[in-house]
């Protein structure tokens, strides 16, 4: 699945697997529910073509208004010019993946 593929090498770039953002026990730690953000917010801003309900599945949420929320937050980090140390790494993230071709599949 593209998605799933796509989600898993984000999740690799910040040092964890998508089976570790599924799981129930420590999942709502602040640095993996950041990750989950990132990812939600990457994929929907460079594929729109994914609903909000699978990208909420394929990172461990359970509807999609979660990912909604993912989403806007990371956006709003954008537009407030937050330095946050989120936003740094979401910026350290964008740089990776733009500087490696084979990352990430090329966009339908």
């Amino acid at each position: 699945m593209e998605l799933e593929n796509i989600a898993s090498k984000i999740a690799a770039h910040f040092g964890v697997t998508l089976e570790d953002l599924k799981k129930k026990k420590g999942s709502r730690k602040r640095e993996l529910s950041d990750i989950r953000h990132h990812i939600i917010y990457y994929i929907h801003t460079n594929y729109p073509e994914f609903i909000w309900k699978e990208l909420a599945e394929v990172t461990g949420n359970k509807n999609h208004a979660t990912a909604i929320n993912s989403y806007k937050r990371i956006k709003g980090f954008f537009e407030v010019g937050s330095s946050t140390h989120a936003n740094t790494q979401w910026a350290i993230a964008c740089l990776f993946i733009k500087q490696d071709h084979k990352l990430l599949p090329e966009k339908i």
